[in-house]
Order: C-alpha cells, then structure tokens, then sequence
C-alpha cells in the first residue's frame, strides 16, 4: 500500500475548478493503479488537519501532492499557509509533488534539508489558460510526472523526465493552434525543477508501506 496525501483548494473564487479537477484526475488514476491510500486536505483544511493526517501515517513513507497556491517559501491553502518553513520536518521520507507557484525555491530546499525524498513543481509562476480547449492540456502535463511515477515503473527522475518530453510534445501540438497557449505551456515548462539530493533513482516501491 502507497500512502497518497492530496490537498486542494476546491474554493478558491478563480481556479477552485481547476484544482478539483486536477484532485478527481489523480484520484482516479490511484483507481487505476490500485493500492494506493488516499488522504484529502480541502479547502476547510489547515496545518493542523495536515500534521494530523501525516501522524496517521506513523513515519511511514508517503507521496504528498498539492494542487494550490503558492509562494517561494510555503504552500498556500485556501490563503492559509498549510505547508511552510516551520513544519518542513513533516515530510521527512516523503515525495512531495505539486503545482504551486514558486515553492520551487524556498521552500523545496527546506522539505529536502528535512529528509524529504523529492520534490518536483515550480521554481516560478505556474499560468492556466482557462479557455476550455486548453485546461485538459495544461491538467495532462501538470499531473504528467506523479501519474507516471505512480504506474511504478519508472524513478522519480524518469517521471520528471517523461513530463518535461510530454510539456514539448503539448507544445509542438499547440504553437500550430494557438501561439499564445503554447508560450504559455512553454513557460511553465521552464519553471519546472526537480530536487532530489541523489535520491532521483528512487521508484514507487520505495514509498510502499504497510
């Protein structure tokens, strides 16, 4: 069994939407997968439900993803700060994965100094284009990578690579349509960073648990 803590902010006024949809898609991707447990941090959540439901995982590895805003130096739910500098020592043993803007720098130092396996997502802005033709675009590559790591064939590098090939593949897909889409991919692609300390070789059967 894979431990799999998701939080999303499902109530935020601009992108709540778009969140939700990215949770329900790694949700059910877990279905399909099989063997995953899968824990919930919404909007009406905050540190302490997320020190709680990490508890209850009894320092056992686990993966954790956030669909949420963000900043250089915490996670950001429902404009309360749910992942930060002073609980860093949380994630100790886990895989941190998500779409929050910036946490790339601060903060994905931080989680690493604590233990924390990995950790992939953004090292600047993340931007949605929430044009209907392109949010299932934009959701296939942000969830590219976990989605990928979760069929458990590949390490943690491998998935972030097949993500980085999956953002060109969009990419090429789009500039004939709309240049401005594919600009924007492009630059969510760029802002994309992977943190390991050397762990990068790791696979999903590293984070089973009983």
């Amino acid at each position: 069994m894979v431990k799999l803590l998701v939080a999303y902010d499902n109530t935020d006024p601009e992108l709540g939407f778009y969140f939700s949809s990215c949770y329900q898609d790694i949700c059910d991707h877990a279905l399909l997968c099989g063997d995953f447990q899968i824990s919930e941090l919404n909007s009406l959540h905050n540190a302490t439900h997320l020190q709680s439901a990490i508890g209850d995982f009894q320092a056992m590895p686990f993966l954790f993803v956030a669909y949420t805003h963000g900043r250089e130096d915490a996670i950001v739910l429902a404009e309360n700060e749910i992942v930060h500098l002073q609980n860093a020592y949380f994630f100790g043993e886990s895989f941190v994965y998500t779409c929050a803007c910036r946490v790339g720098k601060e903060l994905a130092d931080s989680l690493l100094s604590h233990n924390c396996r990995a950790f992939i997502g953004f090292s600047n802005d993340s931007w949605l284009l929430q044009a209907d033709d392109y949010v299932a675009t934009f959701r296939l590559c942000e969830n590219y990578g976990i989605k990928i790591f979760m069929e458990g064939g590949k390490t943690i590098e491998e998935s972030f690579q097949s993500m980085v090939k999956m953002y060109t593949a969009k990419f090429d897909e789009l500039v004939e349509i709309n240049a401005f889409a594919a600009s924007t991919l492009l630059d969510n692609q760029y802002a994309l960073v992977i943190k390991t300390h050397g762990n990068g070789h790791l696979t999903l059967a590293d984070f089973i648990s009983a």
